[in-house]
């Protein structure tokens, strides 16, 4: 547009023509349409026209409330969905109508807010006291390897030991330098003295409790009065097999597991076995065989019972097929069966 001289243009505000005189410029001032279009750029009006409000105590409370819940009982992937149902149920709340969580903040409260308040709270209650840790390495379903960390401590305020989860740790290979360094660098971000490690638990894999380059030894290195504590579990396990592997017979040991053999690969014996039980009991089925694992703590005494619980069912199956199917197997069964119940007992 070609500007004519002596006139000024005010495009921004009232979008006039207006001469270049002060008379001019001052009587337009008074006029309603200025003052009406130069309102939104007035610098006196109210600074929350420019920017939101920050939210109340109570709605970050409640985000907080609901971040701590969502990290102590499920996945953050349902917070979205959990935010807005929410927000619907209590629509005439102030805080409802406020609270916009989602899986990013969820995540950025979690990590940012709650975990440091968290870490700070167990160094304090830890304080300069002793402490023990559990550990033990596992593979998630992305076959990513983690190290899992339990501390042990005893707590003044509670006046009692209490047992909680540490860290959890990526790594590399689940071999006994690995471990150890992650113990080690976990322990220094916490703020944990090394000698102050009082005890340390795991299972008895060999990796864990070598006397030349396990765990526990190379951790022995940097505190010398470190007990190793193995698991109680495996231990007894070890104890009950090599007991069982001396003074079970091993004709009871065929019985136990040719009989869960039995059922395991045959669903049509599963179907007739069901339907006798029922014949026999009214209708009422009775529990599965089941196996004994030499992985399983003490599985060999429930293997046992669970046989002894059904004797006259499983006497009268294997004499059926041993005198049907001409089976081997079933003959072999029904023999032990009848006369080696006393051994059980």
């Amino acid at each position: 547009m070609k500007r004519r001289p002596g006139v000024l243009y005010i495009f921004k505000y009232c979008k006039c023509d207006i001469i270049e005189k002060n008379y001019d410029l001052a009587k337009h001032l008074t006029t309603k349409k200025h003052r009406t279009a130069s309102s939104a750029f007035s610098t006196s009006r109210n600074l929350s026209k420019f920017m939101k409000p920050e939210k109340s105590n109570k709605s970050n409370s409640a985000e907080g409330s609901l971040s701590l819940f969502i990290a102590a009982h499920t996945s953050i992937l349902p917070v979205n969905h959990l935010g807005e149902t929410r927000k619907k149920v209590f629509q005439g709340s102030d805080s409802a109508n406020e609270l916009k969580l989602h899986r990013s903040k969820c995540t950025d409260i979690i990590v940012n807010v709650l975990t440091p308040h968290f870490n700070y709270d167990l160094l304090n209650s830890i304080g300069s006291g002793h402490y023990s840790i559990l550990i033990d390495e596992s593979t998630d379903i992305s076959v990513i390897q983690f190290l899992r960390i339990t501390i042990l401590y005893f707590s003044k305020e509670t006046v009692e030991v209490v047992s909680t989860y540490l860290t959890l740790v990526e790594i590399t290979t689940c071999d006994a330098v690995s471990i150890t360094n992650a113990i080690l660098n976990t322990l220094k971000i916490k703020g944990l003295s090394i000698n102050k490690l009082v005890g340390i638990g795991t299972d008895n894999a060999s990796v864990m409790v070598g006397i030349n380059n396990g765990v526990h030894q190379k951790l022995k290195e940097h505190n010398s009065s470190l007990i190793l504590v193995p698991c109680v579990c495996h231990s007894l396990q070890l104890a009950v097999s090599a007991a069982a592997n001396v003074a079970l017979p091993r004709h009871i040991d065929f019985l136990f597991k040719e009989t869960y053999n039995w059922f395991a690969h045959s669903t049509l014996m599963q179907n007739e076995y069901k339907t006798l039980c029922k014949a026999i009991n009214d209708g009422h089925s009775l529990l599965k065989i089941i196996q004994a694992c030499g992985t399983r703590w003490l599985s060999i005494e429930s293997a046992i019972n669970r046989i002894l619980q059904q004797w006259v069912e499983l006497k009268l199956l294997f004499q059926m097929a041993r005198t049907k199917d001409k089976c081997y197997t079933a003959e072999i069964l029904y023999i032990f069966i009848m006369t080696n119940r006393i051994l059980f007992i």
